[in-house]
């Protein structure tokens, strides 16, 4: 009985660490952590991009990713802004 009781919390916690969405404690976000720390699709966020409410940036000359300021997402939308 104590193994199961175990498994049962074991499982609880790794439910708990999927469902909660992923937003890194770091300055720079992928668009997908924007996109989760404001609560908005990543449709809406490339418009917004375009539109030039937001601004990415690659951390490296060579590199293909691209990064958003945590500091510009929050004093976009402060209201809506997750904090991690």
């Amino acid at each position: 009985m104590e193994i199961l009781a175990q498994i049962l919390q074991r499982l609880n916690e790794i439910e708990a660490k999927i469902s909660a969405p992923k937003i890194s404690n770091q300055e720079h976000l992928t668009p997908k952590e924007a996109c989760q720390a404001i609560g908005i699709s990543r449709t809406k966020y490339e418009q917004l991009k375009r539109d030039g409410y937001i601004k990415d940036y690659k951390l490296t000359s060579g590199g293909r990713k691209r990064y958003v300021k945590r500091s510009e997402i929050s004093q976009l939308f402060p209201k809506d802004f997750v904090a991690a």
